[in-house]
């Protein structure tokens, strides 16, 4: 089975506002443009990935693959579009996994072999990645308490996965921290 990904993301001057304290509007740019070159990356190693499709409200200027518009509608509008549009399995998966690995990518697919299977953050409350073995209408829910929402939208049949490289993204100071903590180590002028 081949599977799409889709990859949301802000463009870079508006992304990662809750690490003001930590890092300058310069530094949190960079650091997601380097997180979205890395899991774009990862994502594109891993043979069962047919395309990797960015969904963002601008192209990045470096980003060569299929690009789709966000209309503005809200990230959980956005997908159910971009998902009724595609005819294979997708995956979304969040472009701010600092440790994703191939391997964390190919876990999450083989889980999805029969339903959907869910990567949450590593507090369980938020979720990093999904991926939809199927055609079939699931109700996104990314926001707070997201990792509960797709549980039950899952009917009982989701299944979770649980590794460091899905579940480690970088939204506040203490997520950067214990990126730095796992090995983490981007180049930030």
């Amino acid at each position: 089975m081949r599977w799409a990904t889709i990859v949301p993301v802000r463009p870079f001057a508006q992304g990662k506002t809750r690490l003001a304290g930590a890092l300058a509007a310069e530094e949190r740019a960079q650091l997601s443009e380097y997180l979205l070159a890395h899991v774009t990356t990862v994502l594109s190693s891993v043979p069962a990935v047919s395309e990797v499709i960015l969904l963002s409200q601008l192209r990045p200027h470096r980003w060569r693959g299929r690009w789709l518009k966000d209309t503005g509608c809200g990230l959980n509008a956005e997908l159910q579009r971009v998902a009724a549009g595609v005819v294979s399995p997708i995956v979304v998966i969040h472009a701010d996994l600092p440790l994703l690995s191939k391997a964390d990518v190919e876990a999450l697919i083989t889980a999805a072999d029969v339903d959907v299977a869910i990567a949450p953050d590593r507090h369980d409350t938020g979720t990093n990645a999904i991926a939809l073995p199927r055609e079939r209408k699931f109700p996104f829910s990314f926001g707070p308490g997201s990792f509960s929402k797709h549980l039950a939208a899952g009917n009982g049949c989701a299944k979770i996965v649980r590794r460091l490289g899905l579940a480690l993204d970088i939204d506040t100071p203490d997520d950067l921290a214990a990126a730095k903590a796992e090995g983490f180590a981007a180049e930030i002028d």
